[in-house]
């Protein structure tokens, strides 16, 4: 019999909101998972990754100067994959170096994914993370960047679509130790059905990071009473000289919005995954090759198809 054991996951740096149960994650893992088939396509600037089950790891290192773009494919829907896919991200920048990292997320249903990004980055150093969700399994996911030398700095967007019964746990961590480091971390997403998704984002200035300066904003579109949407911004100041916002904009589809769109022949339904796609296809563009890019418009089809016709052809 497979034995199963509790890891926690997703910890916020300071407990905090005890009485909410949002200070970690605790999830049920095998004791022993196999090892993940990771495929690599590899470029001078460009590295694919694909895995679509088990446990693994991935470490890239930039090099003073060098730029490096990494895609990974994490899970698949069509191979309709169950239990646990464990993968940890790991990357390490030097002085003046960049690592775009594009991160698209399709458990499969029945499937969890935890998701682990972290990073060092020294002086002049940028690492940009962009994810995309868009599976129809659970998902755990952390970001945990060390901003360490001079005016390195952090870049996260990220985009998700829930529905059913779907679960979403992010964790991004911008811990700022060197002087003038930056941060700007957004994310936007839709909610239905019966959904729950809950987004933990810490920016902690640490002693020494003088000048800092650190932004993260939240927007949630809920197509349901159902839903369960949480939001924890968190801004840890151990240095004066910094300077933190955080914001987050939750609402439902508006009368005037719907009305406009059915003036026009579009249906109730048909305008939702309008919006909701809006909010994952703006990301688009930061997926470099065409092959990735057709892959999340061909999942976006599917997970919000175009209805309008139908609509129409019902109320008619």
């Amino acid at each position: 019999m497979e034995q199963n054991r509790e890891i926690k996951i997703n910890q916020l740096p300071s407990k905090t909101w005890h009485w909410l149960h949002v200070n970690e994650a605790v999830v049920t893992v095998p004791e022993k998972m196999e090892e993940a088939a990771i495929k690599i396509e590899e470029t001078d600037q460009l590295v694919k990754v694909k895995v679509a089950a088990g446990e693994g790891s991935l470490p890239v290192k930039a090099e003073a100067g060098k730029e490096i773009t990494v895609v990974e494919q994490l899970g698949s829907p069509e191979e309709k994959e169950t239990g646990m896919l464990k993968f940890h991200t790991e990357l390490e920048l030097q002085e003046n170096s960049h690592i775009h990292l594009i991160q698209i997320c399709m458990p499969s249903e029945g499937q969890t994914l935890i998701n682990k990004v972290t990073a060092k980055a020294e002086k002049n150093a940028r690492v940009s993370v962009t994810q995309l969700f868009l599976g129809t399994g659970n998902t755990y996911s952390e970001v945990n960047a060390g901003l360490l030398g001079r005016k390195s700095d952090l870049t996260v967007k990220i985009g998700y679509f829930l529905q059913k019964e779907q679960k979403l746990d992010i964790n991004l961590i911008a811990d700022h130790r060197g002087e003038k480091t930056t941060c700007d971390i957004t994310a936007e997403g839709t909610l239905k059905d019966k959904a729950q998704k809950l987004f933990r984002g810490t920016i902690d200035f640490k002693k020494g990071a003088c000048g800092a300066k650190g932004s993260e904003v939240e927007e949630v579109l809920l197509l349901s009473d159902d839903i369960v949407n949480k939001t924890i911004p968190l801004i840890l100041c151990a240095e004066e000289d910094v300077e933190g916002n955080h914001g987050a904009t939750i609402g439902e589809l508006d009368e005037e919005t719907l009305f406009y769109f059915a003036a026009r022949g579009i249906g109730r339904k048909t305008a939702e995954n309008m919006m909701a796609r809006a909010k994952l296809e703006k990301l688009c563009p930061e997926i470099p090759d065409e092959e990735t890019r057709q892959l999340v418009m061909e999942q976006l089809e599917k997970l919000m198809p175009e209805t309008a016709r139908e609509e129409n052809a019902d109320e008619a």
